[in-house]
């Protein structure tokens, strides 16, 4: 019998307590049952995505020169599994999302199949990226 799941954290030293965790359950529950367990984790167990303070501050003021005051929130943690943080583990840098969905023109989330990205929002999210680029090569917003 095998068994298989995702184990997810907001820190690496959580990930690193679960897997531990997950293993001396697992290895327990079998010694009980007389009978044995492997339990490995292969990969993929990617580093928490931190964005790094100064990079949001950027990333924010240049996204707000484009769409206005205010229009910029910040996200919460969330659970996703992301290679970006390995590239901030080098190098400061900030993780953000650009909505490209638009309730008014349809009703499903962008994961699922019918989901259709509002084109309209794409010359938005170029100028967001050129602005945050431009921004930062000339030193605006404190990087």
């Amino acid at each position: 019998m095998e068994l298989q799941g995702t184990i997810r954290s907001l820190t690496s030293e959580g990930i690193t307590q679960l897997q531990n965790r997950v293993k001396e359950v697992a290895e327990s529950i079998s010694l009980a049952n007389r009978c044995e367990a492997e339990v490995t984790f292969p990969g993929n167990d990617f580093p928490p995505t931190v964005n790094d303070a100064e990079c949001w501050e950027l990333s924010k003021s240049a996204s707000e020169e484009i769409l206005g005051q205010g229009m910029v929130e910040e996200m919460g943690p969330i659970m996703g599994g992301e290679d970006f943080s390995y590239y901030t583990e080098v190098i400061p840098g900030c993780f953000s999302f650009i909505g490209v969905g638009n309730p008014e023109k349809e009703g499903y989330g962008v994961h699922h199949p019918k989901f259709k990205v509002d084109e309209d929002a794409l010359s938005l999210g170029t100028a967001i990226h050129v602005n945050t680029a431009f921004n930062a090569l000339n030193g605006v917003g404190g990087v």
